[in-house]
Parts: C-alpha cells; sequence; structure tokens
C-alpha cells in the first residue's frame, strides 16, 4: 500500500514510494479483512462472507464496530448443520450484523454450506 505513486510527468512514471509508512499497516490489515476474508462495516451493520475459500474449514475473527466487540466464527457446516448467520445464539436472516449497542461483547458464528 504505497503512500504515493509517481505520475506521468515524473522520470519514473509509476514508480510507487513509502510503502512501509505506519500509515500502510492499518490499510494492510483492511485489505485483508475485507478482501480475503469478506467481512467489512456497512451503514447497517457488518457484511459478512458468505462462502470460504475451497481449502478453508474455518476462521475467527475479533472485529470492533461502533464501540462494540464482535467475535466471529465462520465455518463450514457440519452434515445435519444449517447454514447461516446468529448472534448470541440466536438465527439472522442474511449476512449483515445488524448494529448493537455501544458497549455490547456479541459472539457470531456463521456456517457456511
Amino acid at each position: 500500500m504505497p503512500g504515493n505513486v509517481e505520475g506521468p510527468a515524473s522520470q519514473v512514471p509509476g514508480r510507487a514510494g513509502w510503502t512501509w509508512y505506519t500509515g500502510s499497516g492499518a490499510w494492510y490489515l483492511r485489505a485483508f479483512v475485507e478482501g480475503v476474508l469478506g467481512i467489512s462495516a456497512q451503514l447497517d451493520g457488518i457484511q459478512l462472507p458468505n462462502d470460504l475459500p475451497q481449502t478453508w474449514d474455518h476462521f475467527r475473527l475479533r472485529r470492533s464496530y461502533r464501540g462494540s466487540i464482535y467475535d466471529i466464527a465462520i465455518r463450514r457446516a457440519l452434515p445435519g448443520d444449517q447454514a447461516g448467520c446468529s448472534m448470541d445464539g440466536r438465527r439472522i436472516e442474511g449476512y449483515i450484523l445488524p448494529y448493537q449497542a455501544t458497549g455490547c461483547h456479541v459472539r457470531v458464528e456463521v456456517l457456511i454450506e
């Protein structure tokens, strides 16, 4: 995640610099969580993935969102499991976690077929 990319007037157009500055760490984390894991903050809640890479069985992530903590466990459904999402043991529709009051600690499980 470079801090700058040289423009067409440069002697080296396209060269990127400042790739390991302090701000780049946060962008790498965001790119991984959103792009690879598929978890992103939306206006109406946290978007969760509804699939996993073929070679993955599960992953866990702790995510803060609007002052609350979400412990998210994503795994492949076992035979007899029903795919979908649950918050604190209660099933929710879809793959967007609704906003919870500030200060909550929420357990989330996503079962993927």
